[in-house]
């Protein structure tokens, strides 16, 4: 009977596709592959024979009248996700820049960042309004929030901006740097 190799393979790791290698199948047999991210990661495509199959956790080559590949890809899953960051503001007033994290959602790195990007203040907020003062803050700073490492994975960004009126910033547009 026909034999026909279906290569499976992990592009850059950070999960795993089940069989993975040279997978040997015969003339007219089904095959399917599982797909599984690991902790902190999510799938982001998979390619079947060089085509883009989306985030897809498993696939079947049904069938099977040729060789074939399937390769799986997968990037951070972290930052804060688009629904939620409207949820935090930052705003500065007399030297001080305030975070204020009305859903308490979990951040582990803050970082307030100048104007030629060095970090002059780094650490974790706590609660749902953190005020962070020190040398070297002033109003204008850019800050950068995220829940993983702030300077890689941001999930919010924003100026402090001074807060005139009662006017408050919100977080910009989830940057991932």
């Amino acid at each position: 009977m026909k034999t026909y190799t279906i290569t499976a393979s992990v592009n850059g790791g950070n999960g795993t596709i089940t069989p993975s290698g040279d997978i040997t199948v015969t003339h007219g047999e089904n095959k399917t592959f599982e797909i599984v991210a690991n902790p902190q990661y999510k799938i982001d495509k998979v390619l079947v024979n060089g085509v883009n199959e989306g985030a897809i956790s498993s696939y079947t080559f049904s069938n099977i009248t040729a060789d074939g590949t399937i390769e799986a890809y997968f990037i951070d899953d972290v930052g804060i996700v688009v629904n939620d960051r409207e949820l935090i503001y930052m705003f500065s007033h007399n030297n001080v820049v305030t975070i204020v994290n009305e859903a308490l959602i979990p951040i582990k790195q803050a970082e307030i960042i100048d104007m030629f990007g060095r970090v002059i203040w780094a650490g974790q907020p706590t609660g749902n309004r953190t005020e962070i003062t020190g040398e070297g803050i002033s109003e204008g700073m850019e800050v950068l929030i995220g829940v993983d490492d702030a300077k890689k994975n941001a999930g919010a960004q924003a100026v402090a901006s001074p807060l005139a009126g009662g006017n408050q910033m919100g977080g910009g547009g989830g940057m991932r740097r």
